[in-house]
């Protein structure tokens, strides 16, 4: 491998090729538009579960609250995995 070497949280030691250094990385990997665009899938994910709640009992399509369910799941699951 004749490529360069890796730099992002790396620094130089005397005893080793490469030393990692957590602060440095951890700086390198913060990504603030991440975090906003998971927001607005979460909050477009619950406002289409509530929405179709709501309309499938009305409309006695229970094919749409079961839709409005899983949807809701899914916002769930995207809070518990993506939490910043």
């Amino acid at each position: 491998m004749t490529g360069p070497r890796p730099t992002a949280g790396y620094s130089q030691h005397p005893t080793s090729a490469l030393r990692f250094d957590a602060q440095k990385a951890a700086v390198m990997i913060v990504l603030p538009g991440s975090d906003r665009g998971t927001k607005r899938i979460l909050r477009t994910f619950l406002l289409a579960a509530t929405v179709l709640i709501v309309v499938g009992p009305l409309t006695e399509a229970l094919w749409l609250l079961g839709i409005g369910a899983w949807m809701l799941i899914g916002a769930l699951l995207i809070e518990l995995i993506y939490r910043p």
